[in-house]
């Protein structure tokens, strides 16, 4: 079996599947040929120069002769991310206190309470 990558990578073996079971270096660096027995084989892919990149494949070995052709996945932080996500959070608690400030303020009436309003 031939394996290529689009940047230099260390591929390994995952004997047990898509888990977290026993694996075994397959090739210190992409392109290499390694020898699999027919079947199916689940192999991780992590990138030498970028660690960023990594990803798994399923692959079917069908034939004495196989190649595989792969290109890893980028796995970033995007601290903006967190960023929009705390202000998402802060819009929502200051548009639910207006609202209950707008509720307070214009629907109730002096010494009113919701208990007396739902009374009505």
């Amino acid at each position: 079996m031939f394996i290529a990558t689009d940047v230099p990578a260390r591929v390994k073996l995952d004997k047990e599947g898509a888990g977290d079971g026993a694996v075994v270096s397959l090739c210190a660096k992409t392109p290499c040929a390694v020898a699999l027995p027919f079947g199916d084989h689940w192999l991780r892919f992590s990138g030498l120069v970028d660690e960023g990149r990594s990803s798994s494949v399923a692959f079917k070995v069908r034939y004495d002769t196989e190649v595989l052709n792969h290109s890893l996945g980028q796995e970033r932080e995007n601290a903006f991310g967190y960023v929009g996500a705390g202000m998402v959070v802060v819009g929502g608690l200051v548009a639910l206190f207006g609202a209950w400030r707008y509720v307070t303020d214009n629907v109730l009436q002096d010494g009113e309470t919701f208990a007396w309003c739902s009374e009505l």
